[in-house]
């Protein structure tokens, strides 16, 4: 069942007439002179007419077609055309981690992403907080857009310019990109979605109040109401308020009425360590590391996620997305920062499905993720997570079956031996300087800043030594245990010397 739409029917909200996708016609009235008796909680019989009765049959009849074009995630789409209707099927959980194969989408450099999200066109939006911009980034070839940027002008509800400050949260909501700068002000990007250049036209969205919001908001969200003309309502978590604000649409799409602010939490709450929120119909909230789901603005009762197998520490979640934006159906993806791992749960009950962590050995690919979404593809039965890490976006498949670390690799083919299933490597480096080795202190070293590194497809020692600035000699010197450098393997290890360590070259040759 709808929770959103039920809540608006109950309190009286619900329009005259709504068209949805599947052409399902809701009309606003019905007569009959039938009433049905329901029991409540409390024991209090109240009377329902068979009018309003047809009508709720009407709306889960409704939503079962369109429930999974509704929704609304600080960090994934609410657009139908950026999430699936429908999860892959993971029912069967998997007790030990799952390694997953970091690969490098794009790296800004000396950017810090803290925000991501899928878009409505099937591109990713990061929030470059250095840059004070949003980037369209284009997930099949990685060029990026900046679409958004501090000091932008754009066309503003009282018919002036206005000018977006420095873009502060990020979320989607029916063919849009909404956007809240450090003024309080809400933007919205709509990109042209007929076409791959990733253009679009920016508007700055009319909330009269937002001057109560003081500086501390947390998070924002939104749920599609309406997913023909693209309506949906926002929300936001608000410190001051304890509470999270919730803004119906004016009804021509034009903004967000005072009128229509109400306190979407039952009772009023701390909310100041909020770091993400979810939401499907219910609410889902990142709170202080942990995550509660609410319904009609209470935590509902007996729902929590499940304790994860094998892990070191207590869960620490600061970012969630999910698979499927349809109430109660598919999986929820939050991001551990104290095991530093993505950890899959089922919405229903919050069941345990799988974890994931990179190569622990090798570079720390998911030590601190700054935004998150997880996008799956029509009869793609493993999803794939995009995450930000420091100036990285980065992508990975969520296989079903853990895999392990192997102790040899591949027959070698060329200069590298082609990757097996249980390979596992740092992300490529197409598009960047290369992956973040790991401090060791080999055996035969004394001293610190030594590195691992591991071989990538396509690598060779001269690369290698290339990219951290080695001779070969001094590459060559520091790997003893290496006994053919013509053959390196994907997966194998090499110890990457600090670079004032061996200054001059040996007397004789090192065998090669």
């Amino acid at each position: 069942m709808d929770i959103e739409v039920i809540e608006e029917r109950l309190r009286g909200c619900w329009p005259r007439e709504r068209t949805y996708a599947g052409n399902v016609t809701l009309p606003a009235e019905a007569s009959g002179p039938l009433r049905v008796a329901v029991r409540t909680r409390g024991g209090a019989s109240v009377g329902l007419s068979a009018a309003v009765v047809t009508l709720l049959l009407v709306v889960v009849a409704g939503m079962a077609v369109v429930g999974g074009q509704r929704a609304g995630h600080v960090s994934a789409s609410g657009s139908p055309t950026a999430v699936p209707t429908s999860g892959p099927d993971r029912s069967a959980a998997v007790s030990g981690p799952t390694l997953i194969e970091p690969k490098t989408v794009l790296d800004l450099g000396d950017s810090d992403l803290t925000g991501l999200v899928l878009g409505p066109d099937g591109a990713a939006y990061i929030l470059d907080t250095n840059a004070n911009e949003v980037d369209r980034v284009d997930l099949t070839t990685g060029a990026r857009l900046a679409v958004v940027a501090a000091g932008q002008e754009a066309p503003a509800p009282d018919g002036i310019m206005g000018v977006v400050a420095k873009p502060r949260f990020m979320t989607t909501g029916g063919g849009d990109v909404v956007i809240l700068d450090s003024s309080n002000s809400l933007w919205v990007w709509h990109p042209a979605t007929s076409n791959a250049s990733g253009r679009g036209v920016l508007k700055k969205i009319s909330i009269p109040d937002s001057e109560t919001w003081s500086a501390g908001a947390r998070a924002i969200g939104t749920y599609v109401t309406n997913p023909v003309l693209g309506q949906y309502n926002f929300y936001i978590v608000l410190p001051s308020a304890q509470q999270i604000i919730k803004y119906p649409t004016a009804p021509d799409g034009s903004g967000y009425p005072t009128a229509g602010r109400a306190n979407y939490l039952s009772l009023a709450q701390d909310v100041s360590n909020v770091t993400d929120m979810y939401i499907d119909g219910n609410v889902y909230l990142v709170d202080d590391g942990r995550i509660t789901k609410y319904q009609l603005g209470q935590a509902v009762d007996g729902w929590s996620l499940a304790t994860p197998p094998g892990l070191a520490k207590t869960p620490k979640y600061t970012l969630l997305a999910a698979d499927n934006s349809a109430p109660g159906q598919g999986h929820l993806y939050a991001y551990d920062a104290a095991n530093q791992r993505i950890l899959e749960f089922a919405k229903t009950d919050g069941a345990y499905v799988a974890q994931y962590e990179a190569d622990p050995l090798g570079a720390p690919w998911l030590s601190s993720a700054g935004g998150i979404f997880v996008k799956t593809d029509a009869g793609d039965a493993n999803p794939t997570v995009y995450w930000t890490q420091g100036s990285y976006l980065l992508s990975a498949s969520l296989r079903t079956s853990a895999a392990q670390p192997s102790a040899s690799a591949a027959e070698p083919s060329g200069s590298v031996a082609a990757p097996s299933a249980s390979d596992y490597a740092a992300p490529s480096t197409t598009n960047s300087p290369g992956p973040l080795p790991t401090p060791v202190s080999p055996s035969w070293t004394s001293g610190p800043g030594w590195f691992a590194y591991k071989v990538l497809p396509g690598d060779t020692l001269s690369a290698i030594a290339t990219k951290f600035n080695l001779q070969l000699w001094q590459l060559e010197l520091a790997n003893p245990q290496i006994t053919n450098f013509n053959k390196l393997y994907v997966g194998e290890t090499l110890y990457i010397p600090p670079p004032a360590l061996l200054t001059q070259p040996p007397t004789t040759p090192v065998p090669s």
